[in-house]
């Protein structure tokens, strides 16, 4: 399945993604899905869109692979990074470790 962000957020048709499984998805622009205050990195409590929410708490339970694709991982902070490892649920031990940082 390819999906586009503007699919996968609108709420009338997450019902119809919820009621299916896929091998894969595979999710263009994905660098929309982005929390609306990644300049505050770890220290707040991260505020995500209906993008997020949607492929989390939506597609993701349905899928075996998630793939996102995007040319713009990042544009604030490397915390938006981590965000789409998150969701791809292939970051191991690393997944939740607070510590997470970017070497210069």
């Amino acid at each position: 399945m390819i999906v586009s962000t503007g699919l996968v957020r609108r709420k009338e048709r997450q019902q119809e993604l919820a009621g299916q499984t896929w091998d894969i998805a595979l999710v263009d622009e994905a660098h929309y899905a982005r929390r609306s205050n990644s300049t505050a990195g770890l220290v707040v409590q991260p505020r995500y869109g209906d993008l997020y929410r949607a492929l989390e708490q939506t597609l993701r339970p349905r899928v075996r692979a998630l793939w996102l694709a995007t040319a713009t991982p990042m544009q604030l902070d490397p915390i938006e990074v981590y965000d789409l490892f998150r969701l791809t649920r292939r970051v191991g031990p690393f997944q939740d470790d607070p510590s997470l940082t970017v070497l210069n």
